[in-house]
């Protein structure tokens, strides 16, 4: 009775530690995808000219797809892609190719649905013009008429800042009918 109770245990321990180590196994293959991401995010973080950082930004794009196929399970590698010969069966082929096809809509479905916008350079050419609504004297006598409440000095909530807001067009309402 012993003797099957320790063979129970010792096969119920094997089974577990072989799952662990398919699991750790498919986290270390994706960690060299996931390391390479992380680098180019810091590269993009330095001082780069906007052509470097439109290549960095590129390169990361596609390092973060490649992180996604790999977590999901469906990143082949090259080992994979190659054929072996005259070894399978017509019906292999065709069931791997049925496989492939399928793998292929659900990626474009996916590649749909998670598209990164690409992010703007904020490297201009041009100067930034800023103009205000009110130019002139217009603008002085607006800067006078205008007194901002105590409350509006220091905003620290959203419903504070809507009123802040609301309050100045209130004030720009009565100083255009003035003016």
């Amino acid at each position: 009775m012993r003797a099957s109770q320790s063979f129970f245990f010792v096969s119920i321990s094997c089974l577990v530690l072989a799952v662990v180590n398919i699991a750790s196994a498919g986290q270390q293959d994706c960690q060299s995808y996931e390391n390479k991401l992380k680098l180019l995010q810091i590269k993009q973080k330095q001082g780069n000219s906007a052509k470097r950082q439109q290549s960095l930004k590129t390169q990361e794009d596609k390092a973060w797809k490649k992180l996604q196929l790999c977590k999901r399970g469906q990143l082949t590698g090259k080992s994979n892609t190659k054929s072996k010969g005259k070894k399978g069966s017509k019906k292999k082929k065709v069931a791997s190719k049925q496989k492939s096809i399928a793998a292929k809509k659900h990626q474009a479905s996916v590649n749909k649905h998670e598209t990164r916008k690409p992010l703007t350079s904020l490297v201009a050419n041009n100067p930034v013009v800023i103009k205000s609504k009110y130019q002139g004297k217009q603008l002085q006598a607006w800067l006078n008429f205008y007194q901002s409440p105590k409350r509006c000095r220091n905003t620290k909530t959203m419903q504070d800042f809507v009123w802040c807001a609301e309050d100045k067009q209130r004030q720009q309402v009565i100083f255009e009918q003035q003016y």
